[in-house]
């Protein structure tokens, strides 16, 4: 499982940002996406074992990702 939550910063507090897209890349051409729910989360369930990179779009924000995600055999993230 790989999780988390979109949100701005706005003077200080964090601000959910809801109908984000977030895309997961994997191994080769493996690729999912998902829309951060009203609270701003999102989850991606079911994943093989493996390195991540996770990116996030949104309407008049800069796209932001992030890499190196690993998820293990077991299913945790490392």
């Amino acid at each position: 499982i790989i999780d988390g939550q979109v949100y701005l910063s706005v003077g200080g507090s964090q601000v959910a940002l809801s109908g984000a897209t977030i895309t997961l890349g994997g191994t080769g051409s493996f690729t999912v996406t998902t829309t951060s729910d009203g609270l701003g989360h999102y989850v991606f369930q079911g994943l093989a074992a493996g390195v991540y990179a996770v990116s996030c779009t949104a309407s008049n924000y800069i796209p932001v990702s992030a890499t190196q995600y690993s998820v293990s055999v077991d299913g945790s993230l490392t």
